[in-house]
């Protein structure tokens, strides 16, 4: 569905991308070592290389979620097939 939206306007697709890289910056504490962060989006994309099969940083708890938001720190990032990130999408359950 959101790839048919965006294909029948992609100034929506644009706007989306600069939402999510503004909220991204926000959820970025200063004190975080950036360097970690990128190490795993690396990681993902040497597994994407390696085993031909999509993956991508997903956050753990949401940086944008109506219950809670989570930050961008390593400990809140795990590698996930593009298709386990997308069947997540925006979910975080509260932990019991």
């Amino acid at each position: 569905t959101s790839k048919e939206t965006y294909r029948k306007n992609p100034k929506r697709k644009l706007v989306d991308y600069y939402r999510r890289q503004e909220r991204t910056a926000q959820a970025t504490p200063k004190w975080v070592d950036k360097s970690e962060l990128l190490k795993i989006y690396e990681e993902a994309g040497r597994l994407s290389e390696e085993s031909g099969i999509p993956h991508e940083v997903d956050h753990i708890i949401p940086l944008f979620h109506n219950l809670v938001c989570g930050l961008n720190v390593p400990w809140n990032l795990q590698i996930l097939t593009q298709t386990q990130n997308r069947k997540k999408a925006n979910k975080w359950t509260p932990p019991t």
